[in-house]
């Protein structure tokens, strides 16, 4: 593997941006010990051979198609082991790049396809153009990440979307009627605590607020296509027993009441 870098230069613009490269190459890795981290979020993929580290106080081997991230100023110290270690690695940040990558460091599977996304913005022309194109694919390889490969208790967010799609499928045809929070998990064939748990990895809620958001799309359709059908009558038919309720969820999603809404679409 030809080891290669490449420091774009981070203007106050690129600062600005959602999601900018502060560095990104290709190497063959040597002892690194940081006390302190460095300012950035880090990435490392193994090419080739394998390494071994600390990862939050906890020690970690890096095989071939391996993730390894780290926060901004997060102590770490890492080697190569036998064969030599290969990895591609860049340094990024961003006013949005919490949204999307993990709370904490460490080593992520299933990144086989992360050297093709990562040969993307290597290629890119080193010109006017680069803090641009490099921002937006950044950002797309770090959603590709997100929902292929960070995991959490060894699930990833496309893991965890498809073991709910039974739940979300029985919400869906059953959202207008009272629905438990048992009956949703028997639909998953998970218990009501893993059901959360799944719900809080795909989607970043709970299992009631995603049936929420499902009953407001309800009522938004009726209340653009159904005219004739009062605001209260609409809530009800969506699943909401109580009319004060469907108002309050429906301006806290919409930032409008119910009838504003008909009177806009």
């Amino acid at each position: 593997m030809k080891e290669t870098g490449y420091l774009p230069l981070v203007t106050d613009f690129a600062k600005t941006l959602p999601f900018y490269v502060a560095t990104i190459g290709t190497s063959t890795e040597k002892t690194i010990w940081r006390p302190k981290g460095i300012g950035d979020h880090q990435l490392l993929f193994t090419v080739e051979g394998s390494g071994d580290g600390i990862v939050e106080g906890k020690e970690c081997m890096f095989k071939k198609g391996d993730i390894f991230y780290l926060p901004p100023n997060h102590p770490h110290d890492y080697s190569p082991a036998l064969p030599a270690w290969k990895t591609a690695w860049m340094t990024f940040s961003g006013t949005a790049v919490k949204d999307v990558v993990p709370n904490k460091g460490g080593v992520y599977r299933g990144g086989e396809k992360m050297k093709e996304w990562f040969d993307a913005l290597c290629v890119l022309p080193k010109n006017e153009t680069w803090q641009e194109i490099s921002s937006v694919l950044l950002y797309r390889f770090l959603l590709r990440l997100r929902v292929s490969s960070f995991s959490e208790g060894g699930t990833s967010v496309n893991e965890a979307a498809k073991k709910l799609s039974g739940a979300v499928a029985f919400m869906e045809e059953n959202s207008s009627r009272p629905l438990t929070l048992g009956e949703i998990a028997k639909a998953a064939l998970v218990s009501e605590g893993q059901l959360c748990r799944l719900f809080r990895l795909a989607y970043s809620m709970r299992p009631m607020e995603f049936l929420h958001m499902l009953r407001i799309r309800r009522a938004k359709q009726m209340l653009s296509e159904k005219r004739h059908v009062p605001v209260g009558t609409v809530g009800k038919l969506s699943g909401f027993d109580s009319p004060a309720y469907f108002g309050y969820l429906f301006r806290k999603h919409e930032g409008m009441t119910p009838g504003e809404y008909r009177r806009l679409y």
